[in-house]
């Protein structure tokens, strides 16, 4: 008897096989392949749950119980007998020990007679001046003073510079203006108590009877101009061009500088330049 027909196909159960004998389809093995192992996997996933599932209730069932007191331990007689006996020992060998010696006490200093005495003296001194104090607190306040006091003169400079004034013959230039040194300097004066410094000048050779502006412009064109090298005594030294003096010899000149310094002697301090009067 001839075999059935088999209908082939990618959806046919079974096939024809090398032989013609029908034998299922390669698709109907893969079919029953994965239903195999779906199957096993499903019996593995319940077995799995089961255990999880057991293990889960039996911990909680364990941690509902109370834990068991622990058991205490014994204690160590040997040990609990043996400290104090060693304390009472170590103890002992403490109090064996004797302490230090305490240091000397420093001696007391003795008390001399000058002692006393500078203590004595400093108890009079203080209730002296605590005596004193009350006197001044119990002495009545002085009565405001009614008398004017005199008013005060201003006293002029010393005018006399004699030991230089002496080495120039009277009417000398130089002699005249020694001589009014120390008077008071007062802007635009010619004497006889105070003096600018043209005025000075023009005052000490009025006294040689030559006639001089009393300004220091009108001055500075007289005469004939010297270096600082060729001065004389006597010739009119300018520092500025605003301000003059009369040389009086070794690097000195006098001249009525301000209201605070009035008519001095003093050195070169500045040279402008210079003119000469006479000769």
């Amino acid at each position: 008897m001839p075999p059935p027909a088999v209908r082939g196909g990618r959806g046919a159960q079974v096939c024809p096989g090398p032989n013609g004998e029908p034998r299922l389809s390669t698709y109907a093995l893969r079919r029953t392949r994965f239903r195999q192992h779906l199957t096993t996997a499903a019996t593995a996933c319940t077995i799995l749950c089961t255990v999880l599932g057991g293990a889960l209730i039996s911990g909680h069932t364990r941690a509902a119980e109370p834990a068991p007191a622990p058991r205490a331990a014994a204690p160590a007689p040997a040990l609990t007998l043996a400290l104090p006996d060693r304390l009472a020992e170590l103890t002992g060998v403490e109090r064996a020990i004797p302490a230090p010696p305490a240091p000397p006490a420093a001696p007391a200093p003795p008390v001399t007679e000058s002692a006393v005495t500078s203590g004595r003296d400093g108890g009079v001194a203080r209730a002296s001046r605590s005596a004193t104090r009350g006197e001044r607190a119990a002495r009545p306040p002085k009565a405001p003073s009614t008398k004017r006091r005199p008013p005060v003169t201003r006293q002029r400079r010393p005018a006399a510079q004699a030991p230089l004034a002496a080495a120039y013959a009277d009417g000398d230039v130089v002699g005249f203006a020694l001589t009014q040194v120390g008077k008071d300097y007062s802007f635009g004066s010619s004497g006889p108590d105070a003096y600018d410094c043209s005025g000075l000048v023009s005052a000490a050779y009025h006294l040689m009877g030559i006639s001089l502006p009393h300004s220091t412009g009108g001055l500075a064109h007289l005469g004939r101009p010297v270096g600082r090298d060729e001065l004389r005594p006597g010739d009119l030294i300018f520092p500025t061009s605003g301000h003059v003096g009369i040389y009086i010899g070794n690097g000195r000149m006098v001249h009525a500088s301000t209201e605070r310094g009035g008519v001095k002697i003093s050195g070169i301090y500045a040279f402008s330049f210079a003119r000469r009067i006479i000769g």
